[in-house]
């Protein structure tokens, strides 16, 4: 038994060595936390959007290696009362991205890649992006927006319930793009309920208030060659029918 579970385990690694590679899009593990965003204050801050900019971030750990962002407040609360964006934890990775309203404050948060220079990034072998959230509170929706080097663009509103700790998958099939070479990618939280026909631009769009989510990761999940599944395959195949002789 323990010879058919190190020669499948062979299988495995000679398959997934081969396999294309995943596109780290933001680990968030980059600068060093803590590290705070953006903070707005009810009925102390002007009620502009606050943007925002890391640059020169390390490549390997955020796309680009830069990451933009908005923080948006749309209402509620009593004066005092915050929503703030953080990187928190580190000094040392594991670290997470913490969108966080205090009680009855309502606000959306983008991340965005490739505002400054187009990421010119070759998706043709990514089946999707997978958004690992830490924790989220209430039920909630995002929309996720990608913009291609033909001028295409495409967004898609997805549901977030309430408790979600996981992977959220976003299928790469979801959106009609001219080419898979992605200029930039932007992800906005905190909406209540977004009209999929309008999205950005839906004006009666409602939002989810004292919204708290932490993000650990976002990334491409890439597709295995051909060879890589064939291989597994044969050996899988070899692997049975050597338990059905004994």
């Amino acid at each position: 038994m323990r010879r058919l579970f190190m020669a499948l385990m062979a299988v495995a690694l000679l398959a997934g060595s081969s396999s294309a590679s995943i596109i780290v899009i933001d680990d968030f593990d980059s600068p060093p936390g803590p590290v705070p965003l953006a903070e707005y204050e009810v009925g102390f801050t002007l009620t502009d959007p606050q943007s925002g900019s890391n640059v020169g971030l390390p490549p390997l750990q955020t796309i680009g290696g830069q990451r933009d962002y908005v923080l948006d407040y749309i209402g509620g609360g009593l004066a005092g009362d915050k929503v703030t964006a953080n990187i928190v934890g580190g000094p040392l990775p594991p670290q997470v991205f913490s969108l966080s309203n205090d009680s009855e404050v309502m606000s959306t948060f983008k991340l965005i890649y490739g505002n400054a220079s187009p990421l010119a990034q070759d998706f043709s072998d990514q089946v999707g992006v997978e958004i690992y959230f830490d924790d989220t509170d209430l039920d909630s929706e995002f929309i996720v927006e990608l913009w291609d080097d033909s001028s295409g663009y495409d967004f898609m509103v997805y549901a977030l319930p309430d408790d979600f700790q996981g992977i959220y998958f976003v299928p790469a099939a979801d959106f009609a793009m001219n080419s898979p070479v992605i200029d930039k990618i932007a992800i906005t939280f905190g909406y209540a309920s977004v009209d999929p026909n309008l999205g950005p631009n839906d004006e009666q769009a409602t939002y989810t208030p004292s919204f708290d989510m932490k993000l650990d990761y976002i990334q491409t999940v890439a597709i295995p060659e051909p060879c890589s599944m064939t291989l597994l395959g044969l050996g899988l195949a070899g692997l049975v029918a050597r338990r059905r002789r004994r």
